[in-house]
């Protein structure tokens, strides 16, 4: 099987994105920003580095979805309850570590967390706030050898003025891994966007260029790939078939994908990965198609060639993984799913 990018379909995305840049931010800030859970229970401050700790540590620690909300709610009160503790020193001399962060131990990580949690009563989840401790780690080192006073300097290292290196070596120091991780890509979106919205002006934590934020991934989950398929972006080479929404070679095809576009329309992927969310989950989920934002602002038409639908198996006691079922006949049967899965239809059930 092959994933194949519609090059015709993905230029026209392109232009019709580059042609509508400021109806597509103004779209964004007024029906989708106000709404997140991140500017719902913290206020930034642009210039105030306590408040640039907050959102980034908030970004480590976020579930995504509707755990997420928890995490953004916990952050809103610990800042009202202790300010201190999103400027690092503090942080770090209060919560020791006895080895070097950098070893990535996860039970130094856990005992770690505990004391954190059982000291502010919060709802974090345990597995999630050590990325916390990693990340201030890291600006502590940068801190220490000078390079930076706090972390909205981060830009203004040489290193740094290149954002693909800073997302690197974040990556790499925080998560150790090679896969996509969906909270730093909503870090780097946050640390950047104006108070409009916007991944440009002056009130941000990060001044990058948009040139510059053309290469961090964006991160991808059912939804996005649900769109990219439902709006004929990507095409499979077979005519019907399941893949996972996780599968790796699927998110390196989007990945690819939505680096094409950026360079097209100048929007970066990170900025893409709301609006697209939202409406594969409000409007391509139940075929909405006469009230989409790409249809009436953009002009850009969806190609109904594929038959996308959703299926869901169990993967473990807390996760379902989420695949893709697609069929190109008119008459496709729920025989036709291997053993073992579940045909989830989400809202209407005249898919098309």
């Amino acid at each position: 099987m092959k994933i194949l990018i519609n090059k015709r379909k993905t230029i026209e995305f392109g232009k019709a994105l580059k042609d509508g840049y400021y109806q597509y931010f103004k779209f964004y800030n007024e029906n989708i920003r106000k709404k997140m859970p991140e500017y719902k229970y913290l206020t930034p401050r642009y210039k105030d580095p306590k408040s640039a700790y907050a959102y980034f540590f908030g970004c480590m620690m976020d579930q995504m979805g509707v755990s997420g909300k928890i995490t953004w709610e916990a952050m809103g009160k610990l800042e009202r309850l202790n300010p201190n503790i999103f400027d690092i020193e503090y942080l770090l001399n209060k919560y020791p570590e006895k080895y070097d962060c950098k070893e990535r131990s996860k039970k130094l990580s856990s005992c770690y967390a505990k004391k954190f949690l059982n000291d502010y009563h919060l709802s974090f989840y345990l597995n999630h706030v050590h990325t916390m401790f990693r990340s201030a780690h890291f600006f502590y080192k940068l801190k220490k050898e000078r390079k930076i006073n706090s972390i909205l300097d981060l830009p203004e290292v040489e290193r740094y003025r290149n954002a693909f290196l800073l997302y690197n070596d974040l990556k790499n120091w925080i998560y150790k891994t090679s896969k996509i991780p969906k909270t730093l890509s909503l870090a780097f979106r946050i640390m950047t966007e104006s108070k409009d919205g916007t991944p440009e002006g002056e009130n941000r934590f990060w001044k990058y260029d948009n040139k510059e934020l053309k290469d961090i991934p964006m991160s991808i989950d059912f939804w996005i790939a649900y769109f990219v398929f439902k709006s004929g972006l990507l095409e499979l080479d077979i005519d019907k078939g399941i893949i996972s929404a996780s599968d790796p070679y699927l998110k390196q095809a989007i990945n690819n994908l939505f680096q094409k576009i950026a360079r097209i329309s100048g929007i970066p992927p990170i900025f893409m990965d709301p609006v697209i969310w939202k409406i594969s989950g409000d409007k391509c989920i139940n075929n909405f198609c006469h009230n989409c934002l790409f249809k009436d602002i953009f002009g850009y038409k969806c190609s109904r060639s594929t038959r996308i639908n959703s299926v869901s198996q169990m993967g473990s006691a807390k996760r379902k993984i989420y695949y893709l079922f697609w069929n190109r006949e008119e008459n496709w049967q729920l025989s036709d799913l291997p053993k073992g899965y579940k045909l989830e239809l989400k809202g209407r059930r005249n898919w098309r």
